[in-house]
């Protein structure tokens, strides 16, 4: 095999698979030619006319053939015409009118020179020939020097007469690309002119003359070459470059003192998946015809990921062929053991199966055929114990399928556990064809049985022996990252073309998988990289965490690295960075951001606390030894206390008594030991750092606390919930409560404005639990609802008077009451309440409450374009967006912060266009369509900024009922109930942009509708530049249980990173932003799901 490293699969491709026509590049003809004396001349006069007679370079031309013994089997093929001066150089390539598929086995390439010497005649100067296949039997590849064999006029009489009559004598001899002379072991038919005549071989050179010394010299020095190409001989820059000259010097010289001419050809590299292939030893295992034979032509390891039904070859300069490795290899399986049977012995060893194979990897475009290769592979290894079947195969599973299969992996079944769970994978992923999988059986069983399998121990059998390292690999791994190579490391520039690759990898989107060549190259850049903050996440993520040195070098050099922002930080906080100064790095980075961006990210960063190191988090638990007061912030057991109506309470801990109402806002007195200084001291894990912050800020504390609060929420599917998550949530809210009972007086206020506003919630989810119950239309829950706000004694809790208490949704309104009256349900299935609240400043605030509905995910995308819109206004771009506060109290009810507006549904019905209800409420003579200048200019600036941003979330169901309009002129949407894709109408369209929507701004060919496209554009391109954070927000969600997330978790950044086109320049961005924005206005399917839509709310009214 060549340099191509092993991979689970071994490819043959026979030259019956290439279709592609032979091809082959003439490039110099060197040596000195015999000039004409005058004794020639006067009995041939017509040589003075020639090119032999000239003093430059004569005009020559290369005839190439295809021979079979001694038959041609295609027409010739010659070389263009070209005129020379100093030196015969053609550096042309010919492609003869054979295939390979249909060359026989002994065919040959015959080369013959030719000049002209008179009108419409050409004297041949010299011939020579090649096989095309090597006696190894693999096509011939790289260069070559030719000696050409002179016309036998040319030659001396004596070796005329000693080779005259002898039936393809010997050959032209061949020098390969180190300058070796060998018999090229194929007699050559050498035409003069038109003719066809003998060919005899030169004589050979007596022992010890100075030309055998000659070639005994460049024999071996092209011995040492081949070794040194095949990477058998250390590789030394400077002295390589400087032998190479010496042996470039030793050939010129050779050449000028020998009176022969020299052509060089070069034959085709093969490349298959964009990698070069070098000489194959494997036989050919079927029988071969005379004129087409399957030869093969290379082999080499492929990765399954990348092809796993084939490996396509390409042939020529820059020509491609493909060939069907895969079913090639299926269909000579059956011949190929039988040519291996025939082999002898030391043959037999090499290519017979092994006991030691490795295991495949995990197929994720149809885990089912993976499930039938590791059957295969298990035979092989002679793994016959389920429990170890089952153990490779959990090993193999990719992390974010472990949670599929949690309750089998945690608890593997006594009996046939992997039986049992390769059931499991076949039902969640569906099971093949019969005839599918039988045919996928055939190809593995013929894979396992050709992949070489040697290990450093000899042949290795049993499943102990399965997850060996390539020894090869790990050598020039440990190599390259040693604590020797720092040292040259740190000076180490690199050239252009290298600065690019980095680039690319520096740049690359986080879904992308660095392969191991470009992790050795950051490696080997990595001071160079230093200094860009960027490059840092990419540098930790090409380290072997488990070789002691090698971590130690990157820990030492990531605290000297360009520090990187507070949002870069995000990404070291995922699932991929485990280890634990990584982590505290970032921790580190996270304390240089304001409590402003630290809001922005807050909801993420709960989430990534389910990645913590687990000691960590439970090491800061404080164990009393004495019961203290029971806690109303926390539960310490796994399961919710029920409330006083006998039903399992909504929010996961504990209430005051059933008669008892709020306690008075008065905090109790100091009591316990003085708070430590919260900046003091090294923070080095998230759960701390969080912590910490909170202690020091109320609004912080609020969000952290409910934020943390629904994640120790008890599901009702227990399947559905991870308790050792759970568990972990847990352990931080009761640090919490720890560290906001050992604070001082703002800590100790903090803590109990948490519990207030936790009885307030759960005493408000029984009133609409009540609700709920009563039987009857709206109009009658509306009026239950009011009863039971007015009745102070109906719930034991007074609703529409308490003392000032933060409102969860938005902390910084203290309210002090419900005005009844003004309480209200909506037209909808679960029917959320309109409610509102007096502040102790006399104001009021409107606020939705939804009982019954999951708000986790329209509180992820509200907070995602909430940062989208400070992102625009860094870049001083302000799109009038309307990011209103959703949170989540419980996984079954929150709240929503009330927007004045109306749907655009109910403006068409009742104003007729939007134009007409901006014209009632800001009527301008002199603004444009008789609208004020200021409304129409955020009307346009409102519909650019969402049509952006609901496109590259994917938000779904969108129709003019959940489209809000407000007077001022802001646009703005709401219920996210479909994201990342998901739309319940069929063929949405890109972003919702109906033929109304642009009627308001003039029409398409209006000034206003290109401002509009120009700010999409401009948005479309500012949020490009920021795609990391937002792309890191969302994998740090993918564990989070918010519904179209957890349809497909490994699929969401992807998702998102999509609609990104990362790949495209920004012209190209433009122009396809262009083309979403073309497509969404002319959209037909839209505009007749929408009057579909509008009949079924008429009848539903």
């Amino acid at each position: 095999m060549g340099s191509q490293e092993q991979d689970d699969k071994f490819y043959y491709v026979y030259s019956c698979d290439l279709d592609a026509n032979l091809q082959v590049k003439i490039g110099t003809l060197e040596g000195d030619r015999r000039r004409p004396d005058y004794e020639d001349l006067l009995l041939d006069p017509m040589i003075e006319f020639s090119g032999r007679w000239q003093q430059q370079c004569s005009d020559m031309y290369v005839e190439v053939q295809v021979l079979s013994g001694r038959v041609e089997i295609a027409l010739p093929v010659t070389t263009s015409y070209k005129a020379f001066t100093t030196r015969w150089n053609w550096n042309e390539w010919l492609t003869l009118p054979v295939r390979y598929c249909d060359l026989p086995d002994d065919a040959v390439l015959r080369f013959t020179v030719f000049e002209p010497c008179r009108p419409q005649r050409a004297a041949m100067v010299g011939a020579t020939s090649i096989k095309v296949f090597t006696p190894d039997r693999c096509l011939n590849q790289g260069l070559h020097d030719l000696r050409l064999s002179p016309p036998p006029e040319e030659l001396p009489e004596s070796t005329a007469r000693a080779t005259d009559g002898a039936a393809g004598g010997g050959g032209p001899t061949v020098r390969s690309e180190g300058g070796t002379e060998t018999a090229a072991s194929t007699s050559v038919t050498i035409v003069r002119a038109t003719s066809p005549a003998s060919a005899p071989a030169p004589a050979p050179a007596p022992a010890g003359s100075p030309k055998k010394d000659a070639s005994d010299q460049m024999e071996r020095l092209s011995k040492l070459t081949k070794r040194h190409r095949n990477g058998q001989l250390q590789q030394i820059d400077w002295l390589d470059r400087l032998t190479f000259r010496e042996i470039e010097v030793i050939n010129e010289r050779e050449k000028r003192s020998s009176s022969a001419l020299y052509l060089m050809i070069e034959f085709p590299k093969i490349v298959a998946d964009k990698q070069e292939l070098h000489r194959s030893t494997c036989r050919s295992p079927c029988r071969r015809r005379r004129h087409r034979s399957s030869r093969p032509l290379l082999s080499a390891a492929m990765d399954q990921k990348t092809q796993p039904a084939g490996a396509g070859a390409a042939a020529g300069p820059g020509a491609a062929a493909g060939a069907g490795a895969a079913a090639a290899a299926a269909s000579h399986a059956a011949a190929a053991a039988a040519a291996a049977a025939a082999q002898p012995d030391y043959l037999r060893v090499a290519t017979a199966p092994r006991s030691h194979v490795a295991p495949p990897r995990f197929f994720e475009e149809d885990p089912v055929i993976w499930l039938v290769q590791l059957d295969l592979f298990f035979s092989q290894a002679a793994v016959d114990d389920e429990l170890s079947r089952f153990r490779i195969a959990a090993t193999l599973l990719p992390g974010h399928l472990l949670r599929d299969f949690t309750d089998i992996l945690r608890n593997p079944p006594q009996d046939r556990p992997y039986t049992i769970l390769s059931d499991a994978i076949r039902q969640r992923f569906g099971k093949s064809s019969p005839r599918h999988e039988a045919g996928t059986t055939m190809f593995c069983e013929f894979v396992l049985s050709t992949r070489p399998t040697w290990s450093s121990r000899g042949l290795s059998s049993g499943a102990d022996a399965c997850f060996q390292d390539n020894l090869l690999e790990l050598k020039h791994h440990h190599l390259a990252r040693s604590l020797r190579s720092g040292v040259t490391d740190r000076d180490l520039k690199p050239d252009a073309a290298t600065r690019d690759q980095l680039s690319m990898v520096v740049n690359a989107p986080p879904t992308r998988p660095t392969s191991r060549e470009a992790q050795d190259l950051v490696w080997k850049y990595r001071f160079y990289l230093s200094s860009q903050s960027k490059a840092l996440s990419k540098f930790l993520k090409c380290v072997n965490w488990e070789q002691t040195s090698e971590s130690q070098q990157a820990l030492d050099l990531m605290l000297r690295w360009a520090p990187i922002d507070p949002n870069q930080a995000l990404e070291l906080l995922g699932p991929s960075f485990t280890h634990p100064a990584v982590r505290a790095y970032a921790v580190c980075r996270l304390q240089q951001a304001p409590d402003e961006e630290l809001l922005m990210y807050l909801l993420q960063l709960v989430q990534a606390l389910r990645y913590e190191i687990e000691e960590t988090i439970f090491a800061g638990l404080e164990v009393s030894p004495t019961p203290s007061r029971p806690s109303s912030l926390i539960i310490t057991s796994l399961s919710a206390p029920p409330s006083d109506d006998g039903v399992k309470s909504e929010c996961p801990s504990p209430v005051p008594p059933a008669g008892e109402d709020l306690p008075p806002a008065s905090c109790p007195t100091e009591e316990q030991a003085p708070r430590p200084d919260p900046a003091g001291g090294d923070i080095t894990d998230l759960s701390s750092f969080l912590i910490s912050r909170a202690c020091q800020n109320a609004v912080v504390a609020n969000y952290l606390y409910w934020y943390l609060l629904i994640e120790c929420d008890e599901l009702d599917d227990p399947a559905k919930q991870d308790m050792r998550v759970r568990k972990r949530y847990l352990a931080v809210m009761k640090r919490f409560t720890q560290a906001l009972n050992r604070g001082g007086a703002d800590c100790r206020a903090t803590k109990f404005v948490l519990s207030r506003q936790q009885h307030f919630i759960s005493r408000l989810v029984k009133l609409f639990k009540t609700v709920q119950k009563e039987s009857g239309n709206r109009r009658k829950k509306i009026e239950k609802m009011q009863s039971l706000l007015a009745d102070p004694d109906a719930l034991k809790f007074n609703f529409a008077t308490f003392d000032p208490l933060p409102l969860p949704l938005d902390p910084e309104v203290r309210i002090c009451g419900i005005l009844p009256d003004k309480a209200t349900l909506f037209k909808s299935a679960l029917m959320p309440a309109r409610l509102t609240f007096l502040t102790d400043t006399g104001a009021e605030f409107v606020a939705i409450f939804k009982y019954g509905d999951d708000l986790r995910q329209d509180q992820l995308i509200l907070q995602i374009i909430m940062l989208m819109d400070k992102l625009l206004r860094r870049e001083n771009l302000d799109l009038k967006l309307t990011p209103y506060r959703v949170l989540a109290t419980s996984s079954r009810h929150g709240f929503v912060q009330f927007i004045e507006s109306s749907a655009v549904a109910e403006v068409l019905s009742t104003e007729g266009s939007i134009l007409n209800f901006f014209r009632k409420h800001h009527p301008s003579e002199t603004g444009p369509y008789g609208v004020s200048a200021d409304v129409m200019d955020t009307y346009i600036r409102s519909c650019a900024g969402y049509c952006v941003i609901t496109y590259l979330l994917g938000v779904g169901d969108r129709h003019l009922d959940n489209l809000l309009l407000t007077k001022s002129g802001s646009l703005f949407h709401v219920d996210f109930g479909y994201i990342l894709g998901r739309d319940p109408k069929p063929l949405p369209p890109p972003m919702k942009l109906s033929k109304e929507m642009v009627e308001a701004m003039g029409g398409i060919n209006s000034e206003h509708y290109q401002t509009f496209r120009k700010q999409c554009y401009t948005a479309f391109l500012h949020l490009r530049r920021h795609a990391d954070v937002i792309l890191h927000l969302f994998s740090l969600m993918v564990d989070a249980n918010i519904p179209d997330i957890a349809l497909e978790p490994d699929k969401t950044v992807r998702k998102v990173q999509d609609k990104f086109r990362l790949d495209l320049s920004d012209e190209e961005a433009v122009a396809y932003m262009q083309n979403m924005i073309d497509v969404s206005v002319t959209a037909v399917m839209a505009a007749l799901v929408e009057q579909l839509h509008k009949f079924a709310q008429y009848w539903r009214r």
